[in-house]
């Protein structure tokens, strides 16, 4: 199933599905539970990206103050 993934996803996004799919077995049992009976392959990554970059987004914002605030505080 993941060779469809080929032809849809980024080579990122590719090796980032393989690698989670490795590390994250939740993911990958609700995986094997939705696709393709409830949901196809590529809808189901689209939405997991979508949900991804929702997080990523402020994650990165409050990593980037925390490692600032930390650079300020190293160098007092």
């Amino acid at each position: 199933m993941l060779n469809s993934l080929t032809l849809k996803l980024t080579p990122e996004q590719q090796r980032h599905a393989i690698d989670i799919l490795g590390q994250v077995p939740e993911l990958s049992g609700l995986r094997y539970q939705l696709c393709p009976s409830q949901i196809k392959e590529i809808p189901f990554w689209k939405v997991y990206f979508d949900l991804i970059s929702k997080i990523q987004e402020p994650l990165g914002k409050f990593f980037f103050i925390f490692n600032f605030q930390k650079k300020i505080k190293t160098k007092t």
